[in-house]
């Protein structure tokens, strides 16, 4: 039988392992992937942060933010693809990053020879 004393001092020992686990998880995460970064634009509170949804809070970035006041994003990439904002009209487009367009620059909207479209969140087309 194991003294009470020395069940709590392996309890301790067991329960320190975990949270420095833990520990060392959370801060592996906010350097592999952009959950936090993505996490913070999503609570900020205006709620036109928005993941595409070709994508994943884990992996998405932006790229080049809104200049203005808003907190959403004009361009932003994945693993495995490119994304932008598309002016005036309630869509985003994407486009692959292995694409074949000439010249191609993911800054650059007219060089997107392959893009495809997607409603945005919201949108009377996204519903």
């Amino acid at each position: 039988m194991i003294e009470p004393g020395r069940e709590r001092i392996r309890f301790a020992v067991v329960l320190k392992r975990l949270l420095a686990g833990l520990a060392l998880t959370v801060f592996l995460l906010s350097f592999t992937t952009q959950l936090y970064s993505n996490l913070f634009w999503m609570l900020e509170g205006t709620g036109s942060f928005f993941i595409p949804a070709e994508s994943d809070i884990w992996s998405f970035e932006v790229t080049r933010n809104n200049p203005g006041s808003g907190s959403w994003w004009l361009f932003g990439e994945d693993r495995q693809h490119y994304y932008a904002l598309w002016g005036e009209r309630p869509e985003y487009i994407y486009i692959r990053r292995d694409n074949s367009c000439d010249a191609f620059d993911a800054f650059k909207l007219e060089t997107w020879c392959t893009a495809r479209t997607s409603p945005l969140p919201g949108t009377q087309a996204g519903k």
